[in-house]
């Protein structure tokens, strides 16, 4: 357990609170209909979490998302935007 205390990760650019953003991906199943037309997409399944990032809600800037010895949140370095 570290002594300090915890700090919410903050913006550089605005200095907000940073939120976590997680990407995951899914399964959508759509049944083949006897027109042989596709119903409506529907969730299959969880298949895959691929990564977290953080993000300010504020400006949009995103960090790599770091944890400290205790699990915590930690902003890594600023993700260039695409």
């Amino acid at each position: 357990m570290a002594l300090v205390p915890y700090r919410v990760p903050l913006c550089k650019e605005c200095d907000s609170p940073l939120s976590v953003v997680e990407h995951h991906i899914h399964e959508y199943l759509r049944r083949i209909r006897p027109s042989g037309k596709a119903d409506k997409p529907f969730k299959g399944s969880f298949r895959h979490y691929t990564n977290e990032v953080l993000k300010c809600e504020k400006c949009g800037q995103r960090y790599l998302a770091k944890r400290d010895e205790d699990g915590r949140f930690q902003r890594g370095r600023k993700l260039k935007r695409a």
